[in-house]
C-alpha cells in the first residue's frame, strides 16, 4: 500500500487522542508551506490498512513517517529520525535539526522514548476528532 505521493512525499502517522501530538502536527502543518506532508492517525482507517500491509508499523509506540524517494520507494522512519526528517528543511525547526543531526540517534531515541511515554499524562488525551480547515483537508489522511 502506498500513502506518499510526488507532490506529498511524506505521510505521518501520529497518536491521534494525544493533545501533544495533534498540537505539534498542526505546527508541523503551519510551517510546511511547501505542503510535502499528509497527515494521518494512527487511529484510523489508512493506518490500519497501512499496518496490514506493513505489520511491523502495527505496535510501534512512536509517530510514524512514510517518506518517498525520488524512483517512489517508500521507507518507515520511526522515533527521532522520523521527526529528524518531517522538520528537515523547515525554517522553523532549523534548530531542532540541528540539535537533532549532532545527537547520537541511540541517545535521541532514548529521549523520544521516555517523552512518549509520558506525553498523555503531561498534555493529556481527547477522544474527539480536530476540525480539519477545508483548504487543509487533502493533507489528512482518513
Amino acid at each position: 500500500m502506498t500513502v506518499t505521493t510526488p507532490e506529498h512525499p511524506h505521510a505521518l502517522f501520529f497518536d491521534g487522542e494525544c493533545c501533544f501530538c495533534n498540537r505539534w502536527v498542526a505546527r508541523l502543518m503551519r510551517a510546511d508551506s511547501g505542503r510535502r506532508t499528509r497527515f494521518g492517525a494512527k487511529q484510523g482507517e489508512t493506518f490500519r490498512r497501512f499496518a496490514t500491509a506493513h505489520p511491523e508499523a502495527a505496535n510501534i509506540e512512536s509517530i510514524i513517517l512514510v517518506q518517498r524517494d525520488a524512483a517512489g520507494n517508500e521507507q518507515v522512519l520511526t522515533k527521532s529520525i522520523a521527526i529528524l526528517e518531517a522538520i528537515r528543511g523547515l525554517p522553523r525547526y532549523a534548530l531542532a535539526s540541528a540539535i537533532l543531526k549532532l545527537t547520537p540517534r541511540p541517545l535521541a531515541d532514548l529521549g523520544y522514548t521516555i517523552f512518549s511515554k509520558n506525553r498523555k499524562r503531561i498534555f493529556g488525551s481527547q477522544n474527539v476528532c480536530n476540525v480539519v480547515k477545508p483548504a487543509d483537508r487533502e493533507l489528512f489522511l482518513d
